[in-house]
């Protein structure tokens, strides 16, 4: 990423919101239709970039903007205006999720010995997660927030050894480790309260694990260190990644104790994202290092295609009406990349004022990203139907 360029008026544009109307086709092409997007410009907190993470279904956005010294800072951006979250005791910040409640997860590290804890923010009250029951929670950071409150961290012990906790209104529970295992590292927490993640049983193998009503359940091995738990839906279905014998990573989705390769043919595999169809976003890196996005359904993929001109795809979101976001590109890789959303077939290019990428839509099909400006400065956005969404709506 190019270096970041300091606005001498950086205090004139804190919490600025501004809004482009650009005409672009949405949705099914094939049908003719033709809508406008809104993109909105999130603003900055003083600074010179925005990174939006996660956006829930009433439109909220999390995550983290520089401040007047481009210093990293959690925020919210709700009604239009960008919030900030920090603390009295916080060098710098950032926001990592946010539920259906405006319940915000973050972590940061304090000015007072540059440690790092996990948060939760709701309604103006910051809680600081490291102090709670007696445990810590270090770098990396905390994983996940449902729509309970309920949040999985890592909890080390006074020897370093990651423990598997669950947090919830001030009380952490530790979730225990797979039989003849030595850590237990959680990644995701649906609504029921299942918790998904990573841990061993006495081996160097990772084993992928289901935490249910304070059973863990072994998925198996990840077959080594690249492997990974990356989501769970509320049918306690389980996505990752595993490494075959071969060495080729490879897109799995777990349910009722049976592991299913989601992909077969050549090339490198990522699970990205499930929804509550059981519909599973692929990224699938070819032999010749060309890459492209697929979705899984009962057994067959659909290869998303490329923007025209493009070579390349990733797929970053997946929402429960089968939409899908994430950017296409050309062998000149992201620096040429454009925010997408595909649906029904079609894949469709975001407006942009640069290079731009896609990271999350919610159910209403809001899309949050980021896109370059004319000085080279990430600015968050927000792609919206045009005239579907007003400042307040709820």
């Amino acid at each position: 990423m190019t270096q970041r360029i300091r606005m001498a008026l950086a205090a004139a544009v804190v919490a600025m919101t501004v809004s482009y109307s650009v005409t672009a086709v949405f949705g099914n092409e094939n049908r003719g239709q033709r809508q406008r997007f809104e993109m909105i410009d999130l603003g900055t907190l003083g600074g010179t970039f925005t990174q939006p993470v996660d956006i829930n279904d009433r439109g909220d956005i999390t995550g983290y903007s520089g401040d007047m010294d481009d210093t990293p800072r959690p925020f919210l951006w709700t009604h239009g205006q960008m919030i900030d979250l920090r603390s009295p005791n916080m060098r710098e910040g950032y926001g990592l999720g946010i539920n259906a409640h405006g319940q915000v997860l973050g972590f940061f590290a304090r000015v007072t010995n540059g440690e790092s804890a996990g948060f939760v923010w709701h309604d103006g009250t910051f809680t600081e997660l490291s102090t709670l029951g007696g445990y810590t929670l270090p770098s990396p950071y905390p994983h996940a927030i449902n729509d309970r409150g309920q949040v999985v961290a890592d909890s080390a012990t006074a020897d370093g050894v990651s423990h598997a906790v669950v947090w919830k209104d001030g009380r952490l529970t530790e979730l225990g480790m797979l039989p003849g295992g030595t850590y237990s590292s959680p990644s995701i927490i649906n609504n029921r309260g299942q918790i998904a993640g990573v841990g061993d049983t006495g081996s160097n193998d990772p084993h992928g694990f289901l935490w249910n009503r304070g059973a863990m359940i072994d998925l198996g091995t990840l077959g080594g260190p690249r492997g990974e738990v990356r989501a769970l839906n509320d049918s306690g279905q389980v996505i990752g990644t595993r490494v075959t014998t071969a060495g080729e990573d490879r897109a799995f989705l777990w349910e009722n104790g049976t592991m299913i390769d989601l992909w077969t043919l050549a090339g490198n595999s990522h699970a990205v994202a499930i929804n509550r169809l059981g519909q599973v976003l692929v990224n699938v890196q070819n032999p010749d290092n060309s890459f492209r996005a697929f979705l899984w359904e009962n057994g067959s993929t659909t290869d998303l295609g490329t923007l025209p001109g493009n070579t390349s795809s990733g797929g970053s979101a997946l929402n429960d009406r089968g939409q899908v976001v994430g950017y296409s590109t050309t062998t000149n890789g992201l620096s040429s990349a454009r925010a997408f959303l595909w649906e029904s077939g079609s894949m469709t290019a975001l407006p942009g004022t640069g290079p731009s990428y896609a990271s999350k839509v919610n159910a209403r099909g809001e899309i949050v990203g980021w896109t370059y400006n004319g000085l080279d400065e990430q600015r968050g956005v927000l792609w919206t139907h045009r005239g579907f969404r007003q400042d307040g709506d709820r």
